[in-house]
């Protein structure tokens, strides 16, 4: 709800303070915006740094069985990239940490931002719903471009690492 303030201000300025041209009102609604932004900082850090420690002990958690796990694997030489389970759990800990999470935990919060805009004015309810599609669109349409090279990237990262392997293997028996 606290998003919503830099929005309310402006309303407020444009509705009272613009009309009655009273300096008292606009320095009372900087100031109550002001705090508000200062609310809303101070949740964001303690929600990073509440992540950041989560994924801290997440790391702390897994990281010896992932290492365990990966290093038997490698004894018994198969065809698994022991490197592959320590950048599955350093991207699960990045998820954690980064913005993506952030966009999990906002996203059911959409519907209400839409339904105040339409409380606001309806054609600020559908500005707003044209912008979500129009947003929606083209992070599909980037998701579909960039899967497919993003694969071969993949494949041709881990074949190469397959085969440094291979010859490594070949070196230490010699």
């Amino acid at each position: 709800m606290l998003q919503l303030a830099p929005t309310l201000y402006m309303l407020q300025v444009f509705d009272r303070v613009m009309s009655s041209q009273n300096q008292t009102t606009l320095i009372a609604l900087s100031f109550i915006v002001l705090f508000l932004f200062l609310v809303m900082a101070f949740t964001e850090w303690l929600r990073s740094a509440l992540l950041v420690r989560s994924g801290i002990k997440l790391d702390a958690l897994l990281g010896s069985q992932v290492f365990n796990a990966s290093f038997e694997a490698n004894l018994n030489q198969g065809d698994t990239d022991p490197m592959r389970a320590f950048g599955d759990l350093l991207r699960v800990r990045q998820f954690l940490t980064g913005n993506g999470i952030f966009a999990f935990f906002d996203a059911p919060w959409t519907p209400i931002f839409m339904g105040v805009l339409f409380l606001l004015h309806p054609w600020l309810g559908v500005a707003g719903c044209i912008a979500a599609l129009v947003q929606f669109g083209l992070a599909w349409f980037g998701y579909r471009h960039t899967v497919k090279p993003s694969e071969l990237t993949n494949k041709a990262s881990n074949d190469a690492n397959a085969y440094l392997q291979k010859q490594a293997r070949e070196c230490r028996g010699r």
